[in-house]
């Protein structure tokens, strides 16, 4: 086990820190407490399309590729995801290159630029994501069981949003969206790997210090008023045929999501699970 310290500086903004002796490696996360659930049905997709515009240009890199080269000039591994209540920037870097991990990173977030012809070329990118997602029959599966489990609000959108949404998007939606949700108390600095702690919160606060302090409004409740059995069924062209099937479950905080926990790997977490002995070994699909 590793200890894992937090310390919230004065402008509320949440650092965790990791230490470990036994690498020269040090991974920064920056998780910021918004996705799509937070969006509005006309904005659909818009936390997925700022993750991707954050790395299109900053003020102290204005030049298209510039944050990339510079990632990868000190040979960094790194990416960024969006979920529904989260949207995530990570790199993992030499420790000796931290410096100019936090540096991009903070750059990224405090600084972008949001240039009109970017904001057009990476719409381009994403529409054609949202194609590919559309030819992942394991990935359409399931966010169409999530369409019908949570309906039309939120949570039972698409994270990318539509091909209509994501035309629909406008400059000022970005920025607006931005400002309105990337706040010092919803963001939290996790730093793991060979770090002097000390040395870490200091440099955090300075890279960190400016950001706009605040909190966002509250996700609505999610809503589910299922009486009866629903069922979707999605035709494709194609040689597979992908069942998913879910059912109510439990809270994060209740202590038998264990046992489900526990039911999910007897019924299909491993080879010799039930599910992958029934169809995989004896029927050979």
């Amino acid at each position: 086990m590793f200890n894992t310290n937090k310390k919230i500086l004065n402008n509320g903004l949440r650092v965790v820190t990791v230490p470990m002796e036994n690498t020269e490696a040090v991974t920064l996360l920056v998780l910021v407490g918004v996705g799509s659930r937070y969006e509005t049905k006309n904005i659909n997709g818009v936390s997925h399309f700022l993750e991707h515009l954050f790395f299109k240009g900053t003020k102290n890199r204005p030049k298209p590729g510039q944050v990339h080269k510079d990632l990868n000039r000190i040979g960094a591994d790194y990416n960024a995801f969006t979920s529904k209540e989260v949207t995530g920037f990570w790199v993992k870097s030499s420790t000796k290159d931290f410096d100019v991990s936090l540096d991009i990173v903070s750059d990224i977030l405090l600084e972008p630029l949001f240039l009109e012809d970017e904001i057009e070329k990476e719409r381009g990118v994403i529409l054609q994501e949202l194609s590919t997602y559309e030819d992942d029959p394991h990935r359409k599966a399931l966010n169409v069981l999530e369409n019908v489990v949570y309906g039309d609000q939120p949570m039972g959108w698409d994270i990318g949003g539509t091909k209509k949404s994501v035309n629909n998007i406008k400059k000022k939606d970005i920025v607006d969206y931005k400002n309105k949700n990337y706040l010092s108390d919803d963001i939290v600095v996790v730093v793991a790997g060979n770090i002097d702690e000390e040395k870490i919160y200091k440099k955090i606060n300075d890279s960190f210090g400016k950001i706009k302090k605040g909190k966002h409004k509250v996700a609505s409740k999610v809503k589910i008023s299922q009486k009866s059995p629903r069922v979707e069924i999605f035709n494709k062209d194609l040689d597979q045929t992908h069942v998913v099937l879910a059912t109510g479950g439990y809270g994060i905080y209740d202590k038998k999501r264990y046992t489900t926990d526990l039911l999910s790997v007897i019924l299909g977490g491993n080879m010799s699970s039930r599910l992958f002995t029934e169809i995989r070994e004896k029927l050979g699909l």
